[in-house]
C-alpha cells in the first residue's frame, strides 16, 4: 500500500488525484481487505456515473471501429457499401471504456464507492469522498455511464473477484509500490471483479500505462454489448 495525503477537499469541485484521501492499493489482499471495509456487499446499484472522458468512445476511434468491423463482413453483407460508408445501428459494440479517471457507483442506501483502476497494478477504492456533483479533472465527460452500463442498475453485489499480475524481470518500479526492490514473480493486483447476483461483473483493469479498462461481463466471461445506434444515442462527443 502506498499512503497518500489527501484531504478529500477538490479545488473548483474538480477531481484531483493528489486531492483524494484513498490510498494506492497493489496487492489482491490489499483490495479485498478495503472493499470489506467499505461494506459494498448486499447493496443495490441505482447509478453509475463516470467523471471523465473514455477515450474509445471518442468520434475518430468510433469511426475506426466502425470501419474495421465492416472491412470484415463480405461486400453482399455491406449491400455493397464500402467499409467507410457502411453503418448498420443494429451491430453490436462491447459495453466497455478506457478511462484515466475515477467511476462513482451509487448504491440503494444513498452511498457511493468511488473507484479508480488506470494505473498498472494501482487500485484506489473510497466510499462518499467526492462531493455528488464532482466534475473531471482531465478530460471532459462524453458518455453516459448509467446507460453503457445499465445492465446493472438494479443489480446486488454480492463479492469480490481479483485476478493476479506477477511482476516481470523489467517492470517500471514506477507503477509498483514506488521502489526500486520489486523482483520478477512478485505478486500484485492484476484486476478486480464487482460480482453481482446473476454472477455478471464490472471488471477494472488496466489497458495501457495511465488508462483503466473497464468492462461489463457476463457469467461465462464474455463482454455484453449494446446496438451501435443506442451507443450513440449515449455519448456527448460535441
Amino acid at each position: 500500500m502506498i499512503k497518500v495525503d489527501g484531504n478529500d477537499v477538490f479545488e473548483d469541485n474538480r477531481f484531483w488525484g493528489k486531492s483524494w484521501s484513498a490510498d494506492i492499493l497493489q496487492t489482491t489482499e490489499e483490495v479485498r481487505r478495503a472493499f470489506e471495509e467499505l461494506e459494498i456487499v448486499g447493496r443495490t446499484v441505482t447509478h453509475i456515473r463516470a467523471i471523465g472522458l473514455a477515450y474509445c468512445l471518442r468520434c475518430e476511434w468510433l469511426d475506426e471501429w466502425r470501419y474495421h468491423y465492416a472491412a470484415r463482413l463480405t461486400d453482399e453483407q455491406r449491400g455493397g457499401v464500402e467499409p467507410e460508408d457502411w453503418y448498420d445501428g443494429a451491430a453490436l459494440y462491447p459495453r466497455a471504456v478506457e478511462i484515466d479517471e475515477p467511476v462513482i457507483i451509487t448504491f440503494d442506501n444513498g452511498d457511493r464507492l468511488e473507484i479508480d483502476f488506470s494505473y498498472d497494478c494501482c487500485v484506489r477504492m473510497s466510499k462518499n469522498c467526492f462531493p455528488p456533483d464532482i466534475e473531471h479533472g482531465i478530460n471532459y465527460n462524453n458518455f453516459d455511464a448509467n446507460r453503457l452500463f445499465s445492465c446493472f442498475i438494479g443489480s446486488t453485489v454480492t463479492g469480490l473477484e481479483t485476478e493476479v499480475d506477477r511482476a516481470g524481470p523489467n517492470i517500471l518500479p514506477y507503477f509498483v509500490r514506488g521502489t526500486d526492490t520489486t523482483e520478477a514473480g512478485d505478486e500484485f493486483i492484476g484486476a478486480l471483479s464487482i460480482v453481482f447476483a446473476d454472477a455478471s461483473r464490472l471488471r477494472f483493469e488496466c489497458s495501457v500505462v495511465g488508462f483503466g479498462y473497464i468492462s461489463a461481463v457476463d457469467s461465462n466471461e464474455r463482454t455484453l454489448e449494446l446496438p451501435f445506434k443506442e451507443l450513440k444515442e449515449l455519448l456527448d462527443n460535441n
